[in-house]
C-alpha cells in the first residue's frame, strides 16, 4: 500500500503552507492489471461498518493473467484468446487504512467495463450488479467468482458470447449470500460479413433502499426473465441487432432483499431509444435519470412528457411501489451543429436534485436551460431541479465559472458526481475531470443557490497520470472522508505528492482524502458536563432523552431525525435497521 511519507508529515506540511483547509491526502492503492488496456473502475460505496468498497474490472490475458494491488498479486484473471484483452471482475473491501480485507473475483468469464455499481447495505454488506459474458475461445467454461473461502459458479450453454445481468448479495466478510442471473433472449444477427448475438440491454448505476430492496436501471433491448416475471422491451421493432445503435427502453427493475423480482417501472411510448443511467434512494423516494430520443409523446406512470430527437434528458421521482410522483425532460438542442450528453448520474440533498454529466449543445425547458460555452470539447453539466416537484432551478456549464489552473477552462471536462454537507445547504461540490494532466481530478466548489464557481474551496485532488480520467466518488460526511478513483497510463500525483509508481499500462488509483470542516456534519463528542443525553437502541429505532436539541444521522452523513427542542421524557424514534450515529456514539437498530 502506497502511504504517505513518514505517513501524513510530509503533505500536511505542504499543505499547509498552499493552503490550510484544503483536503488531506491519506492513503492511495493502484490495480494495475498487465495488459495496456482493461483496467476501469466502475463504482465505490462507503458501507455502514467503516469498510469501503471499490467495484473494477481488470485486464488479462492468455499468458498475462496477474492482477496487482500496489505491486503485489491480488489474483489470477481470466485466460482470453482474443487480441485485446479481457475484463475480470474484481470486487474489494478496504478497510479504513487503505488496505484491502478481502477481494471477490474471476478467474473466467468477461465483464463489461464501465458498466453496473456496488451499493452498501445495512448489514455492513454489499449488493453488486455486473454484465458478464463468456470469454472469447471459453465459450464452455462457466463464470467463476472467487470469494475468500471458496467460489460461485454461474453457468449457462452458449454457443454464441453474449451479455446477461448478474446481481449479487455479498456479506461483509466476502462471502455471496445469493445470486441472480436472470434470463435474456438473443437473435442471431448477420450484418453482411459474419453472425453474432444481439446485446440484448445496457446496465449502469443502480441502489439499494433502506429496506434492502434493490434497483436495477437499464436500457431493455431483449426480453428478461427472472423466476416467473418476464420485462419486455419497447422501441426495438426497427432495431438490427447492433450493440452501437439506439434503441430499447428505460427500465428500473426492482428486487426485493432476497433477489425475487417485483416489478419494473418504464418509459411507454414510441421512441427511438430511452436509457435509465442511475436510480438513487433517498428517504422513502427514489429518483432515476436517463435519457430518451424521439419525436412523440412519451409516457412514465400515466405522466406524459416529451423529449426532442436527440438524447434529451429524463429525471423521475418514483416511491417504492414504482408510481411516480413527477417526470421532468429537459429537451436536447444542437448549438453550431454540436449535441452529445454523457455520464449522467444524479444526487439528492436535502430539498435538492443535482443532475450532472457532460454534454454539448443545449437541454432544458420552458423554465430554463443552460448551454454549453465552446460549441467543441464536451463540457462539465450541472442542473439543479426542486426535489419535491421536478422544476428547473438553475443550470450551469463548466466553461461558465474560471478555475485553476487556466488548463480547466479549455480541457475536455466531465462532471462525475456531487456531494453535499447535509447540514450546510449553502454550498455543493462537484467530483470530475478534465482530460489535461495539469486538471486530472479534482472537487469545485459551487454556491448552491446561485451556481456560481468558487476558486476557494475548489482543489485538484489527482493529477498528471498521462490524461485522468474519473468514474466514482463517495462521501462520508460524519467522518469528513471521501474516496474517488482516477485512471491513467503514467505515475499520478496526489494533491502535489508523488506517491504511486506508474501503472504497467492504464491502471486505476483509489485514493482517500480527508476533507476541510465545512465538509463534515456537525456530529460532535458531548460535553457532558454541559449536556445530559441517553440514547438505547430499542426494537425498530431508538430511544431519546436530552436537555438539549439531538440529532440522527446514518452512515451517509444524512440527517434522517432530529429533536426541534429539549425532550424531559424519552422519544422514540422509529428507524430501518443499521447503523447511526448520535451526540457522536454509533447506535446499532436491529
Amino acid at each position: 500500500m502506497k502511504k504517505l511519507f513518514a505517513t501524513s508529515l510530509m503533505c500536511a506540511a505542504a499543505l499547509s503552507m498552499a493552503a490550510a483547509s484544503a483536503p488531506q491526502f491519506k492513503w492511495g492503492a493502484l490495480l494495475d492489471g498487465t495488459t495496456t488496456a482493461g483496467d476501469q473502475a466502475t463504482s465505490l460505496a462507503v458501507s455502514d461498518d467503516g469498510g469501503i468498497y471499490g467495484l473494477y474490472t481488470a485486464g488479462s490475458t492468455d499468458g498475462h493473467l496477474s492482477v496487482m494491488l500496489d505491486n503485489t498479486a491480488l489474483f489470477e484473471g481470466s485466460p482470453y484468446s482474443g487480441t485485446s484483452y479481457n475484463n475480470n471482475f474484481c470486487l474489494i473491501r478496504f478497510a479504513s487504512d487503505g488496505s484491502a480485507v478481502w477481494n471477490i473475483h474471476t478467474d473466467s468469464g468477461d465483464f463489461a467495463s464501465n458498466s453496473g455499481s456496488v451499493s452498501a447495505t445495512s448489514d455492513g454488506g454489499c449488493v453488486v450488479m455486473a454484465k458478464v459474458r463468456h470469454t472469447d475461445g471459453y465459450a464452455a467454461t462457466p463464470i467463476n467468482f472467487v470469494t475468500p473461502s471458496g467460489s460461485r459458479t454461474l453457468e449457462w450453454s452458449a454457443e454464441e458470447r453474449y451479455y446477461r445481468l448478474v446481481v449479487l448479495k455479498v456479506s461483509s466478510e466476502g462471502e455471496i449470500e445469493w445470486l441472480v442471473c436472470p434470463e435474456i433472449s438473443t437473435a442471431a444477427v448477420n450484418d453482411g460479413c459474419k453472425e453474432f448475438v444481439s446485446e440484448g440491454f445496457n446496465l449502469y448505476a443502480g441502489c439499494v433502499d433502506a429496506g434492502g430492496n434493490v434497483y436495477v436501471p437499464l436500457n431493455l433491448r431483449e426480453p428478461m426473465t427472472f423466476g416467473d416475471v418476464t420485462v419486455k422491451p419497447s422501441n426495438v421493432s426497427s432495431w438490427d441487432g447492433d450493440s452501437q445503435k439506439a434503441a430499447g427502453s428505460f427500465v428500473v427493475v426492482k428486487l426485493d432483499s432476497e433477489g425475487n423480482c417485483l416489478g419494473s417501472l418504464a418509459f411507454g411510448g414510441e421512441a427511438t431509444a430511452t436509457y435509465c443511467h442511475q436510480v438513487v434512494s433517498y428517504g422513502d423516494l427514489l429518483y432515476a435519470v436517463g435519457t430518451a430520443a424521439g419525436s412523440g409523446t412519451l409516457t412514465c406512470g400515466g405522466i406524459e412528457f416529451t423529449p426532442s430527437e436527440l438524447n434529451s434528458p429524463v429525471v423521475v421521482s418514483f416511491d417504492s411501489d414504482l408510481t411516480p410522483g413527477w417526470v421532468k425532460c429537459l429537451p436536447g438542442e444542437a448549438v453550431g451543429g454540436k449535441y452529445a450528453v454523457q455520464n449522467l448520474g444524479l444526487t439528492v440533498t436535502n430539498d435538492d436534485v443535482w443532475v450532472y454529466g457532460a454534454f454539448n449543445g443545449k437541454v432544458g425547458d420552458s423554465e430554463g436551460s443552460v448551454e454549453s460555452q465552446q460549441g467543441t470539447l464536451r463540457e462539465g453539466l450541472l442542473i439543479h431541479l426542486d426535489a419535491a416537484d421536478g422544476s428547473w432551478v438553475k443550470g450551469v456549464s463548466s466553461r461558465e465559472s474560471t478555475f485553476e489552473p487556466a488548463a480547466a477552462n479549455t480541457s475536455l471536462t466531465s462532471y462525475m458526481g456531487v456531494i453535499a454537507n447535509p447540514d450546510n445547504a449553502a454550498k455543493i461540490w462537484v467530483y470530475g475531470y478534465g482530460m489535461n494532466a495539469a486538471v486530472g481530478t479534482f472537487i469545485r466548489a459551487y454556491d448552491a443557490e446561485t451556481l456560481e464557481g468558487s476558486a476557494e474551496g475548489s482543489w485538484n485532488l489527482v493529477t498528471a497520470g498521462g490524461v485522468p480520467t474519473c468514474q466514482a466518488i463517495a462521501y462520508d460526511a460524519v467522518k469528513g472522508l471521501c474516496y474517488s478513483t482516477t485512471r491513467g497510463n503514467k505515475a499520478f500525483q496526489p494533491l502535489d505528492a508523488d506517491l504511486s509508481e506508474a501503472p504497467t499500462g492504464w491502471g486505476v488509483y483509489t485514493a482517500s482524502f480527508e476533507l476541510p470542516e465545512e465538509l463534515r456534519t456537525g456530529v460532535e463528542p458531548v460535553e457532558q458536563s454541559a449536556r445530559r443525553i441517553g440514547i438505547r437502541p430499542v426494537d425498530g429505532g431508538i430511544e431519546v432523552v436530552a436537555d438539549t436539541s439531538v440529532a440522527v444521522y446514518d452512515l451517509t452523513g444524512r440527517c434522517v431525525y432530529r429533536t426541534s427542542q429539549p425532550t424531559a421524557s424519552p422519544v422514540t424514534v422509529s428507524l430501518p435497521a443499521g447503523i447511526y450515529v448520535c451526540a457522536g456514539s454509533k447506535i446499532i437498530v436491529r
